[in-house]
């Protein structure tokens, strides 16, 4: 998703200034949809939802089939967090990102914290988010 928010954003030729986030979303009177449903909107006609929205319906499907702890559900709070503004986690970003180092989170810690799992939980919310 960033790579594509990345490429939009530095185009080389005229296009730069029509292809933008920004210009896309207000072209389709939507603000703050995200960019993967303005293009499976263009595509297929789906729905136009924001990062917010998606990020919680990937959320509520990975928690369907599970029981968190207290501590776990701190955790998916956090990671939520990343995701309405990144729409993508990827493990790395478990030990270098403020919004998680600020809280003494590594990967390493938090894999712990979901039993060794959270690669697997991580994989299904980004699979979640971009279907």
């Amino acid at each position: 998703m960033q790579t594509l928010r990345d490429t939009l954003a530095t185009r080389p030729d005229d296009l730069v200034d029509k292809f933008t986030e920004k210009n896309l979303r207000r072209a389709y009177s939507k603000e703050l949809a995200d960019i993967i449903s303005m293009i499976r909107h263009a595509a297929t006609g789906g729905e136009l939802l924001t990062a917010e929205r998606r990020v919680d319906k990937a959320l509520m499907k990975v928690k369907s089939d599970r029981a968190f702890t207290e501590e776990q559900k701190k955790w998916l709070a956090l990671i939520r967090m990343h995701l309405i503004e990144n729409l993508l986690l990827e493990k790395a970003d478990f030990d270098y990102l403020p919004i998680f180092s600020r809280e003494g989170a590594s990967w390493g810690k938090l894999n712990r914290a979901f039993d060794g799992h959270l690669e697997t939980i991580i994989s299904e919310i980004n699979q979640a988010i971009a279907a």
